[in-house]
């Protein structure tokens, strides 16, 4: 996040540097949790925030942003497991359960 930033900025922003979309009507927020892991930062140590939102795309095509790689797209399920290491079973439960969603 930037300073001043709400997560909805935060959101729209990240969708387009770093896949190259916004989102269309209101985001739901499904989850959110603190990572296990801390970030050293000069000022002492940061949580990494996780927020989970689902969002209606304006478009399917995908446009990576400076810098930006994909090594993969993951199924929630998958995406649960790669997670685990970071973030508690219950958050990671939730995003496994995002696949029955459908």
């Amino acid at each position: 996040m930037e300073p001043n930033e709400s997560f909805l900025q935060t959101l729209d922003r990240e969708l387009r540097e770093e896949i190259g979309v916004s989102y269309a009507g209101e985001p739901k927020q499904v989850a959110a949790t603190v990572s296990r892991i801390d970030i050293p930062d000069p000022l002492g140590t940061r949580a990494l925030v996780l927020v989970v939102y689902f969002v209606r795309l304006t478009s399917t095509t995908i446009v990576l942003g400076d810098g930006e790689e994909v090594s993969a797209w993951l199924p929630p399920k998958k995406a649960a497991e790669a997670l685990s290491s970071k973030y508690d079973e219950n958050f990671c439960a939730v995003i496994a359960a995002l696949g029955a969603a459908g």
